[in-house]
């Protein structure tokens, strides 16, 4: 044991001794390293405006990490001695309040006040020192400069940089911000006729027209050329500085070519305007290394350089403009095929005979209205089968085209064509003229054109949902993912299932997840979206969590049912399904076969398989019910059939939406109030329009859906309604089990036919975390 611990402290002795043999720390060493980067602010001195160009940055180093403060301010202050050893004294008292008093925590206010008093202190102090007038001008300007980089320096430090993955914008500025302020320390250093500062400018002004945006490089380059002409420094060759500027910035970045080629030209520009005078050599020479030096270092590097000083969501705005040309492009391929469907519905359906006079009449009304249109080459080479169908569908209607229930189509051609009302009345006299009708075909033929209609505008409205409905919300969802990261929340991605309002559906995968960033998300997403939104757990795996946002829920749901089939078979003709999506809703549908057994069980069940297929795709309720209707409506044997019952549950709006094709009514038990829903629609496949009912939902109702095999037995409605208010409010699973058993009680203990019940219970939002 003793020689266990004389061993262990030989080891801590020679560790001791370790340490102490290292006269400097690598972190110390950086530290020092970076005051001697800042060393050139004390050049700045020889404006004569005392600290002011020290002071915002010297706060900012000594908030971020005082020790990093304090050894730069002892650097700038020793090179003073040299510089102009008069000044010590008034940068000592500039700098010694920046350690007590400038606090993070003190209100930013206060922060303002303090440090623009140190700037005016500082140059009064200066004035008296070297026996100068204070003047107005010189404390607007020390006020506005002091104000301006601490604001950027401040919104820099605002930002958690310990789980930051790329700059954010506030850091970009700071950076240029940076750098503007080193290099006027600088400008009033000359070695052998070459003014650093502007050598140092230039060449920053035209990196920076190749790293960060056109307005970042064009602020820059109009503030340096301020503040050298209000300083009052005369540096020959300034007036090159705004002519690099606007080059830089709007020239292509890419092409560091012609860009390289145009500062050359610089000089001569700036000599044959007259703005250069002096020692015109050393001025050509200068920009000639500078801009040699550019051309270098972009030749070798530029694809490292090129757009490092932007924020991430301006690519995600280059991303966002890729994808809206690209859903722009499908949906117009899709209406393009739409229209050749509604094409073959008109031309393949007409005689000969007909389709000549049709013909014959649109080729008279492209004569009278469309030969010296300005939109003439679009509407006939481009859009001619638009144009074709738009035209034969006017013609054939004639005066019903002024009917009510072609307001929408009327609306259509009159943002198509430029005289559209026009058009209409030609048409309609060639209607009379040439004795065209849209009613002179069977029926057979009436219900096959109706079904390429229907699929025509089925394909219109996933057009119009791939254009409008899922429109990009990429800018947005990136500067939110920006917000969080600056915060200190480590977002490995972002999946955006629906920003639609009151059906926000967002997931976050966020490394080394922490309780606070629950608020973090909701105030942040709330701010966003101005929508209440909560947060669930997903699953949390090693150190990533993934976590769902979606829009507050005003209730949750109780789900329940029962069924039996025809004379108590196992297999039954009815169907349901019930489904959660992906914009937070639930789906319940219930479909009911003809007849019974077997058969009735496969239709109604291959029903509920293609709409769960179509919902899906995630497309809305309508276009898949009426996609789903139109699909049936084209089957070979038409005498099989099944109904739909359908409803959407939104449980942030507090709706309910029922699409009904041919099946019982459904009800809302609230109290001992019953609200039926009715059916006015054929079954599958045989309805043209099929309507939508919408609900508003309280909690404690009960949705009750049934199959027509539950209530064709009662002699009359209400007596069903009267059997649901009285039936005791249990579980919706006994309440469903209820309703069957009242059933066969009332058909005298028969199964006549297929019965289901579905129940849906609205119960109170458990709590969660919301915002």
């Amino acid at each position: 044991m003793a020689e266990t611990l004389s061993a262990l402290n030989d080891k801590l002795t020679k560790q001791i001794v370790k340490d102490k043999s290292k006269p400097i720390s690598k972190e110390l060493l950086g530290q020092i390293l970076i005051s001697l980067i800042f060393s050139p602010l004390a050049f700045s001195i020889n404006f004569g405006l005392g600290a002011c160009f020290c002071i915002p940055l010297l706060c900012f180093l000594t908030e971020r990490d005082k020790r990093q403060g304090l050894l730069t301010m002892a650097v700038i202050v020793v090179l003073t001695l040299f510089i102009d050893y008069e000044q010590v004294l008034n940068l000592i008292i500039a700098f010694l309040p920046l350690i007590f008093f400038i606090h993070r925590e003190n209100n930013y206010k206060i922060n303002y006040m303090i440090l623009n008093l140190l700037g005016l202190i500082s140059y009064s102090f200066n004035c008296i020192l070297k026996q100068k007038d204070i003047l107005f001008t010189s404390i607007i300007f020390i006020c506005l400069y002091i104000s301006a980089f601490y604001t950027i320096y401040l919104k820099s430090l605002e930002i958690n940089h310990t789980k930051k993955q790329f700059l954010f914008k506030e850091d970009i500025y700071a950076i240029i911000a940076l750098l503007f302020n080193l290099q006027f320390g600088l400008l009033t250093i000359n070695v052998y006729g070459f003014n650093l500062g502007l050598l140092t400018l230039s060449i920053t002004i035209m990196f920076l027209g190749m790293t960060t945006s056109s307005l970042n490089t064009l602020i820059t380059t109009f503030l340096a050329y301020f503040a050298l002409v209000f300083t009052g420094i005369d540096i020959q060759g300034s007036a090159i500085i705004p002519y690099l500027g606007i080059f830089s910035a709007f020239l292509p970045k890419e092409n560091f070519s012609v860009k390289t080629f145009s500062f050359f030209l610089g000089p001569v520009v700036i000599y044959y305007l007259g703005y250069l005078t002096g020692d015109l050599l050393g001025f050509f020479l200068s920009n000639a290394l500078v801009t040699t030096v550019y051309y270098i270092v972009s030749f070798f590097c530029k694809d490292q350089l090129l757009n490092t000083l932007l924020p991430k969501h301006e690519d995600a705005k280059y991303y966002h403009i890729y994808v809206e040309n690209f859903r722009e492009d499908v949906s117009q391929r899709l209406l393009n095929f739409a229209e050749l469907f509604n094409t073959f519905a008109y031309k393949s359906l007409e005689s000969s005979a007909e389709l000549l006079k049709l013909d014959d009449a649109i080729e008279e009304l492209t004569e009278r209205h469309c030969k010296k249109c300005l939109k003439k080459e679009l509407c006939l080479n481009c859009n001619h089968i638009k144009t074709y169908n738009y035209f034969s569908q006017i013609l054939k209607e004639g005066e019903e085209v002024l009917s009510t229930d072609k307001k929408r189509f009327l609306d259509l051609f009159g943002m198509y064509c430029l005289e559209a009302y026009a058009v209409i009345n030609s048409a309609i006299e060639l209607n009379q003229e040439y004795l065209l009708s849209s009613k002179s075909q069977s029926n057979t033929n009436l219900l096959f054109q109706s079904q390429l209609q229907g699929l025509a505008q089925i394909i219109q409205e996933y057009a119009i949902e791939v254009h409008n409905e899922y429109e990009s919300d990429a800018i947005k969802i990136e500067r939110l993912r920006d917000k969080l990261m600056k915060a200190g929340v480590n977002v490995i991605y972002v999946k955006v299932n629906s920003t639609k309002r009151k059906n926000i559906d967002i997931d976050f995968g966020i490394r080394n997840y922490e309780s606070h960033h629950d608020n973090l998300l909701l105030n942040f997403i709330n701010d966003l979206f101005k929508e209440d939104v909560e947060v669930s757990l997903l699953k949390s795996a090693k150190n990533l969590t993934k976590i769902k946002v979606t829009s507050k829920q005003i209730f949750e749901l109780e789900f329940g049912t029962s069924y039996i089939g025809k004379d108590g078979s196992r297999i039954s003709g009815d169907n349901f399904l019930k489904c959660e999506m992906h914009n937070g809703n639930t789906v319940v549908a219930l479909s009911d076969g003809m007849g019974s057994g077997y058969s009735a069980h496969i239709e109604s069940k291959s029903t509920l398989e293609l709409l769960n297929k179509m919902l899906q795709t995630g497309t809305n309720d309508k276009t898949a019910v009426s996609i789903l209707n139109t699909l049936l409506s084209l089957k070979e044997y038409n005498e099989r059939y099944s109904t739909l019952d359908y409803a959407t549950i939104n449980k942030s709006k507090g709706t309910i939406d029922f699409y009904k094709i041919g099946s019982a009514p459904s009800f809302i038990i609230r109290g001992n109030k019953v609200i039926r829903i009715d059916n006015a629609n054929l079954p599958m496949g045989h309805s043209a329009d099929i309507d939508k009912v919408t609900c508003e939902l309280m909690v404690n109702d009960v949705i009750v859906m049934v199959s027509d095999g539950v209530i064709e037995r009662y002699n009359n409605i209400n007596k069903f309604e009267k059997t649901l208010v009285q039936i005791l409010r249990s579980s919706s699973i006994q309440i469903a089990h209820d309703i069957i058993r009242a059933a066969i009680t009332e058909f005298g203990g028969k199964i006549p036919d297929d019965m289901t019940a579905i129940v849906i219970k609205v119960n109170p939002c458990k709590s969660k975390l919301s915002a």
